[in-house]
């Protein structure tokens, strides 16, 4: 059956009283071939999804990639690779947000971060901010990395960002736990890297618990590119990465493995912004 124009081809020589019919049905199958183009409303028709893609960023987006330069698509590719993207994927994320927000474009890479971060917040009205992760069955040594930025209040230079692991297992009858604590305190609002291997090798853990908190008032931490592993394989990959119109969602513990976090994601003294 021919469609020309959205009306049945008159050389069929349809009885009228059949058209309204027919023409329903053809709708109904255009309907399935032509699915959900948006959120607020349905475009079902190839008009409709014509028009939609001339509206999207991508076309403006592809040149943008381009005119940056090999050098800055490099950059861009090393950023996105924590998160295993490439690094056009990664510049439309940011491009797109960008320009929502009415920012400049286009956005750089960083190589500390991608789009969003963890922030925490202490001004003194919040006791004990700080955040958790739990996993269970783990061999040691583990291997600790992470991102952070410990941003300097201007009121106390003894801001620091505190970490604890705590590793239970079980010997000769008993449960027993390895620790082990340590700070950090590069309170000059730039990113850093931290990396360092804990715990005992070859040892059985049943229960890992990772731990940052605040230290001092007042102070704020920005956390990014938290990755815990064991043998080489992975225990949490953390990019606090969420892509438009949508929210990062951490995982809740549940039966010792997940988030536990001191104050609810969203407050003023924890919440995920976009970090540039």
């Amino acid at each position: 059956m021919a469609k020309i124009g959205g009306l049945l081809d008159p050389s069929l020589n349809v009885p009228p009283e059949y058209v309204p019919l027919i023409e329903k049905i053809i709708r109904w199958y255009d309907n399935q071939i032509y699915p959900v183009w948006g959120l607020g409303f349905f475009h079902t028709t190839r008009s409709a999804k014509n028009a939609n893609k001339e509206r999207t960023f991508l076309k403006e987006i592809g040149a943008s990639w381009q005119s940056i330069g090999a050098s800055a698509r490099a950059d861009w590719s090393s950023a996105s690779a924590f998160l295993g993207l490439n690094g056009y994927q990664l510049f439309t994320s940011n491009y797109s947000y960008r320009k929502k927000q009415s920012l400049d474009l286009p956005g750089l890479s960083n190589q500390y971060h991608q789009l969003f971060a963890l922030r925490l917040l202490d001004d003194g009205s919040w006791p004990d901010n700080s955040i958790r992760y739990d996993t269970i069955v783990v061999t040691g040594p583990i291997d600790l990395s992470f991102n952070y930025r410990l941003v300097n209040q201007g009121v106390s230079p003894n801001s620091q960002l505190r970490c604890d692991i705590e590793a239970h297992y079980f010997e000769a009858g008993e449960n027993k736990i390895d620790t082990a604590t340590f700070t950090l305190n590069y309170a000059d609002d730039n990113w850093h890297s931290y990396s360092n291997q804990f715990l005992v090798s070859d040892r059985f853990y049943f229960h890992l618990i990772v731990s940052f908190r605040l230290i001092d008032y007042p102070s704020e931490v920005h956390l990014d590119n938290l990755l815990i592993q064991h043998n080489s394989d992975d225990i949490l990959r953390e990019g606090f990465f969420f892509k438009a119109g949508k929210s990062y969602a951490p995982v809740p513990l549940y039966r010792k493995e997940g988030w536990v976090f001191s104050y609810p994601l969203g407050s003023s003294a924890l919440s995920v912004f976009y970090a540039g």
